[in-house]
């Protein structure tokens, strides 16, 4: 957990390999827990293991965020449909009100990302619970989407990303 408030607040660099022995004595563990936690947060995206050379926080591109995006995007109107199917007509007007919690939210205090980033993520698993789908629901626990949904909300709000998309999708 304080390796990921590291690297979630930008408190590493970025791109620039990382020494083992600095992280382990910056949040106080041995070598051997920090390579665990190591994996752990690797597994989620936050940083990057490049054989013979170590570990780093990746760098985002352009690019790599859209496609993100994208793909999260297809995959919940894929969720919403399916949860249409199933006849829950409540989910739309459930969707639109935490929807517009969301945007609002990105406007009206921006640099609140930790509180954004829990009203986002209560968004997108309700939607992703909608779809009754067991398998996208364990793919999302996998993956650990809470954390991804705060550094997806830190890094995108800081390229200019639009705040406002919640209440277009639903």
């Amino acid at each position: 957990d304080r390796l990921r408030h590291a690297v979630l607040r930008g408190e590493l660099p970025v791109n620039q390999f990382l020494s083992q022995r600095m992280l382990a004595e910056r949040i106080g563990a041995a070598v051997v827990t920090l390579r665990a936690a190591m994996r752990s947060l690797e597994k989620e995206g936050l940083l990057e293991n490049v054989p013979r050379w170590g570990v780093r926080i990746p760098l985002e591109t352009e690019e790599s965020l859209t496609d993100r995006y994208y793909m999260r995007e297809m995959l919940e109107v894929a969720a919403l449909r399916r949860g249409l199917e199933y006849g829950d007509s409540a989910l739309v007007e459930v969707l639109r009100g935490k929807a517009e919690k969301c945007d609002r939210m990105a406007f009206e205090d921006p640099n609140n990302i930790e509180l954004f980033a829990d009203m986002h993520f209560d968004f997108h698993h309700v939607l992703a619970e909608a779809s009754k789908s067991a398998l996208l629901l364990e793919a999302l626990d996998r993956i650990n989407l809470k954390t991804l949904m705060l550094h997806n909300a830190s890094r995108g709000w800081g390229r200019g990303f639009a705040r406002s998309t919640h209440v277009q999708l639903v």
